[in-house]
């Protein structure tokens, strides 16, 4: 009789469970501090603030989702939760931000939407014990995707909007199911090449350097990803079409290790989009309008027209290197600066510096992907984890790299921080896998004897109970699926990180090196606006603001109010976002805006603060009495229509 003797790996993991609890205070303290920088007079009246009811649905919801882990996913990767609940926080107190300023307020639907996606996590994290259940459910997947596809081509479900047939009505509210789509589709795609890997890398002809694998091996994958495409060609959704086809090739070359496909994937989209731009008008249109963006027919051309992306560069340049300050920004003259947007948006209002740290989460964030793809033991938790962070980078990719203008805008939103509930939803769902997948790879398995019989077959679709894997089957998994994968998932994990460089790249581009050129636009309008945004300085006659800014009955913005207009009006100009500067506003403009490069000190202040600075005030040894009784006395003495005025000033600068 065989004996089994259980011990416990020397080289285990911690849980770091309370490393998580302390991270997700922190991600929860800045969403809530976000909140209440948008309005600090009435955060605590939760009639006019949103401040308690966001920090409480993403505090308990970041709670549930903890203590479900604590008791089911003890082992599950520390960072993954605390980085999307910062995210999605950043993300909604932007949007809270921006309800004021827009016709359609989205914040309260967004903050329902956190709830429930958080919800929906724990739920998913606390029945899928196991992941590899869905390697069952490989071909159901693929039936799910498709119907989820076509549902918006269904008449009286679905619905068109902005040109693209993608969204379906749920009630009074919309729902994008493709978003749905990418995670079955990758599940589909996990479970298929991970049972037929073997047969692809062996069978087949090769042709040159390439070895083409049989049409029946791959027939199942190849009519996914054509009849997916062809939908989407329908439903003129090119950010998804994208998407779906990087998600196609990034699974081939996971599986098979095979840089040869990443030549395919290359080649296919150089064809593909030749093809689209002479033969598919919405395509033509949106590549057009990329390349001739700065043209002026492009430029008011609507709909159509490169408005949205010029504006949207015209706001990263604006916010520079650290930003205009919270809630400083001009986002509203952007339109979905809420939700295709928000990186703009962001950009405006925290400058390089906060955007850039934005996108260092997200890195850190697929690098806990590709972690947990690499740490796993099987192909199809491999495949599952590492497909799913390569579609989170290619979105990434594909919406700020529309944004900036480096690829054509395709309308993706910014996963966890655009407006939607759909995009919410599904990537929520994305984050319960990775936890699920990340469990399995850190947690301390149990060693049963050498020759256990309860050792895992690998080639088998069925998932193993927790605590069982063997030495033998280890040593299996590392020889049959360890080498050549992991090495696919590490230059695939590389070149994420690239991407995030190239990214990182172009925004300093725009911000830092060519921010003065971008803000002289003639359609940049957000210098106009500047001193509407912040108070000018003051300019007093004996005590006796004679000049002042006032804020506007939007609270948002300050207008310029002149006492005794006629008395001073040759002496103080006017300042006027339409007709410009004259007089005292225009020779000392620059003092009265509060925007010398000495303040440098005050605008990183105001990056945290959000309170903009207020111009220096202009004083003069104007005597007023004297002034009043000199324009008095020359009332008489007219020369033809025009008056002489008499003024002796020397100006001198305080800060009030």
């Amino acid at each position: 009789m065989a004996k089994f003797s259980f011990r416990r790996e020397s080289d285990a993991p911690r849980a770091r469970r309370f490393t998580e609890l302390f991270l997700l205070v922190l991600a929860v303290g800045i969403s809530s501090f976000g909140m209440y920088l948008i309005d600090p007079d009435h955060a605590f009246d939760t009639s006019k603030s949103q401040w308690l009811p966001c920090t409480v649905v993403l505090g308990a919801g970041a709670l549930l989702i903890h203590l479900v882990m604590q008791f089911r996913a003890r082992y599950a990767d520390p960072f993954i939760l605390p980085l999307v609940v910062a995210l999605n926080g950043i993300g909604l107190t932007m949007i809270y931000r921006l309800d004021p300023q827009i016709a359609a307020p989205v914040g309260d639907g967004q903050l329902m939407w956190t709830g429930v996606s958080m919800v929906l996590c724990a739920i998913i994290v606390f029945v899928l014990r196991d992941y590899r259940l869905l390697r069952k459910v490989t071909y159901t997947s693929l039936v799910l995707s498709m119907i989820l596809l076509i549902m918006p081509l269904v008449p009286g479900l679905g619905m068109e909007l902005n040109g693209a047939r993608i969204w379906i009505h749920i009630g009074n509210r919309t729902f994008q199911p493709g978003e749905v789509a990418k995670i079955t589709l990758a599940i589909f795609f996990a479970g298929y090449l991970a049972t037929h890997r073997d047969l692809i890398l062996v069978a087949g002809r090769r042709i040159g350097p390439i070895n083409l694998p049989r049409l029946r091996d791959l027939a199942p994958v190849f009519l996914a990803w054509i009849v997916s495409l062809g939908v989407l060609v329908f439903q003129k959704d090119l950010g998804s079409a994208i998407m779906f086809f990087g998600l196609f090739m990034a699974m081939l070359y996971l599986s098979t290790g095979r840089i040869s496909w990443l030549v395919v994937a290359g080649i296919g989209m150089a064809v593909g989009g030749y093809f689209a731009y002479h033969y598919v008008s919405h395509v033509h249109a949106r590549i057009y309008a990329w390349v001739h963006a700065f043209d002026p027919e492009i430029y008011q051309a609507s709909p159509g027209g490169s408005g949205q992306i010029l504006q949207g560069v015209f706001g990263l340049a604006y916010g520079g290197l650290f930003g205009r300050g919270w809630g400083q920004g001009r986002a509203n003259l952007v339109p979905y600066a809420n939700s295709d947007m928000i990186i703009s948006s962001l950009g405006e209002e925290l400058g390089l510096v906060g955007l850039g740290a934005i996108l260092m989460m997200f890195m850190l964030l697929v690098s806990r992907g590709y972690r947990a793809a690499l740490g796993t033991r099987d192909g199809f938790g491999k495949l599952l984890a590492a497909g799913l962070s390569t579609v989170m980078v290619l979105q990434l990719f594909v919406v700020i790299g529309g944004v900036t203008r480096l690829i054509p805008l395709t309308g993706l939103t910014t996963p966890f921080m655009s407006a939607g509930g759909s995009s919410l939803v599904a990537n929520w769902i994305i984050v319960a896998l990775w936890l699920s997948i990340s469990h399995s790879a850190r947690a301390p398995h149990l060693v049963a004897g050498y020759d256990a019989p309860q050792g895992i077959d690998h080639a088998d679709t069925s998932y193993e109970p927790e605590g069982a894997t063997s030495v033998l089957a280890r040593i299996t998994a590392k020889d049959s699926e360890g080498g050549r994968m992991d090495s696919a998932i590490r230059r695939m994990w590389m070149s994420a990180a690239c991407v995030f460089v190239l990214l990182m790249g172009t925004l300093s581009y725009i911000q830092f090196f060519d921010s003065k050129t971008l803000m002289n636009n003639q359609w940049n309008s957000r210098a106009l606006y500047d001193n509407y945004g912040s108070a000018r300085g003051s300019i007093v006659v004996d005590g006796t603001e004679i000049a002042s800014s006032v804020k506007s009955d939007d609270e948002y913005n300050y207008q310029r109010v002149y006492n005794h207009p006629l008395k001073y009006a040759a002496l103080t100009g006017y300042f006027s976002t339409i007709y410009g500067a004259t007089g005292l506003e225009a020779a000392m403009d620059k003092e009265l805006a509060g925007t010398s490069d000495s303040q440098f000190y005050d605008r990183v202040a105001q990056l945290f603060s959000g309170n903009s600075t207020r111009g220096a005030s202009v004083e003069l040894t104007v005597d007023d009495k004297l002034q009043t009784l000199a324009y008095q006395l020359l009332q008489a003495f007219k020369i033809g229509r025009s008056q002489i005025e008499v003024q002796m000033f020397r100006p001198r600068l305080h800060i009030i």
